[in-house]
């Protein structure tokens, strides 16, 4: 048998026709079977219904935040630098942290400092007494006008040597200036 004839309808004999309503026909039964499986069968059931979630709503506040890219720059800055010479005893804060005005923040060696102070003390109570002494001579014309002006600039030059040497001990405590966080 041609297989041309037995596909077409239009074949030449009857027996190809009626082999054609035969292949037709089983092509039909073999289509309606497969598509009556894909349907629902009663073993089946219907299928669950879907589960919903429940959410209850209230009227809360609500503040919009915008988050902009931006650049901080303090409105007061203070560079601290130690005014005496000396060993750093202990540094009194962390980097980053929040210092106050007035906080310690280093402390220097101060031994030189009370030595110079113990000094100028010295020197200043034997100008002040020479210059006294030189005051009653004066008086009395024991001693010139020339005498008498050094002991007195020598009286004066010994107090000044004193408050700075005084200043100088408060030079070991440095402070914080300002308040702030303290960085590098």
């Amino acid at each position: 048998m041609n297989l041309t004839y037995l596909f077409s309808p239009l074949g030449r004999s009857a027996t190809s026709v009626r082999a054609w309503r035969h292949v037709v026909t089983a092509t039909a039964i073999v289509a309606a079977v497969t598509l009556s499986a894909c349907g629902k069968t009663a073993a089946q059931g219907d299928p669950p219904p879907p589960e919903v979630g429940v959410v209850e709503i209230s009227p809360q506040t609500y503040e919009p935040t915008v988050s902009l890219p931006g650049r901080v720059s303090a409105y007061e800055v203070s560079e601290v630098r130690p005014q005496i010479g000396g060993i750093v005893l202990r540094r009194a804060f962390r980097e980053g942290a929040q210092v106050t005005a007035g906080q310690l923040l280093y402390e220097i060696d101060p031994s030189e400092a009370r030595a110079s102070v113990s000094s100028a003390e010295a020197a200043a109570a034997s100008a002040q007494a020479r210059f006294q002494r030189y005051q009653h001579l004066i008086d009395i014309h024991a001693i010139s006008q020339q005498e008498f002006d050094d002991a007195r600039a020598a009286a004066d030059q010994a107090n000044a040597a004193l408050q700075s040497a005084r200043i100088n001990l408060r030079y070991t405590r440095i402070t914080a200036p300002i308040s702030g966080v303290i960085g590098a």
